[in-house]
């Protein structure tokens, strides 16, 4: 499994352009090939933070999905967003069931 958190900064303001554009970004990311969860998140403590947590089933789905049309509408109205660019950070992970 491929695990994607993306950590970033809105500037002020435009908290529900992002909210618009993300949800847009995650209603067609769940269709796609592979997506086994596509969430984001702002924080409690700084509405301004916000994080999302991506796991897709190979590298290669999240990559389909980099390349998809829908990922580069989104990415455009991110950069409208944000106060600069955000931390990316991608796993190989193993999930382990629950003892």
């Amino acid at each position: 499994m491929i695990v994607l958190n993306a950590y970033g900064m809105l500037k002020p303001g435009t908290e529900e352009a992002m909210l618009v554009a993300s949800r847009k970004n995650k209603a067609v990311a769940v269709t796609e090939a592979g997506c086994e969860r596509f969430d984001f998140l702002f924080s409690p403590d700084n509405p301004l933070a916000f994080v999302f947590v991506e796991e897709w089933t190979t590298m290669a789905d999240l990559q389909a999905h980099f390349a998809d049309p829908n990922f580069a509408n989104f990415m455009a109205a991110l950069e409208s967003c944000i106060s600069a660019p955000p931390e990316i950070r991608i796993f190989e992970a193993t999930l382990i069931p629950n003892p």
